[in-house]
């Protein structure tokens, strides 16, 4: 529905109505004023954003699953998204249980109830190298990796040339990289090369 045609003069405040239901946040209408002066444009403000037209074309109160409770005052699409537990256009439809929440356009987990369980359906478990067996929706770990493990699953072996240090993890978490360089006879950031001794080399 438009805004109603406004009649105003340049010399009184302007004063204005806007129908319910205007579909955009803010609608733009043109205020006409007498014929002697000119055409101005005006943006007026939503009013409500809490209802949509049913097959009906009754007014209908948006999903009260839609964040703020705001909807498309067209469609009943859930402007801002959906509360946790729920998804689709309107919000209708819950999440798998295993997920606390999911996509508003598929309905894939994206944060699992257990944070030991990962994957579009939270039905896939964190690695065991991850610390406390705990990743992301994704499979990454959280909390980093065990001893001497790299990688974003930690699924992955430091080098086993790399020099140690107490009971500490020899290698970045991220990278691989000897922290503490290598054993004698090894060289490289993760220490795979055998270093060539140049005396014993024929000339």
């Amino acid at each position: 529905m438009n805004a109603r045609r406004i009649i105003a003069s340049k010399r009184t405040d302007l004063v204005y109505h806007a129908n319910l239901g205007i579909t955009e946040n803010t609608a733009k209408t043109h205020v006409r004023s007498p014929a002697d002066h000119v055409i101005n444009t005006v943006y007026v403000p939503n009013v409500n954003l809490h209802f949509f037209p049913n097959n009906t074309g009754q007014c209908e109160t948006c999903n009260s699953k839609c964040v703020a409770n705001n909807c498309d005052s067209s469609s009943g699409r859930c402007i801002q998204g959906c509360y946790d537990g729920y998804w689709n256009r309107t919000c209708n439809t819950e999440c798998d249980a295993a997920c606390f929440s999911c996509k508003q356009t598929n309905g894939s987990c994206s944060k699992c109830k257990n944070n030991t369980r990962y994957g579009p359906d939270c039905r896939q478990e964190c690695s065991n190298t991850c610390k406390s067996s705990v990743c992301d929706v994704n499979g990454s770990c959280i909390n980093g990796c065990i001893v001497n493990t790299f990688g974003k699953q930690c699924e992955q072996r430091c080098g086993e040339y790399c020099l140690r240090k107490d009971n500490q993890t020899i290698c970045s978490e991220k990278t691989g990289m000897c922290l503490y360089g290598c054993r004698t006879g090894y060289t490289g950031k993760d220490c795979p090369q055998v270093e060539i001794d140049y005396d014993t080399v024929d000339t």
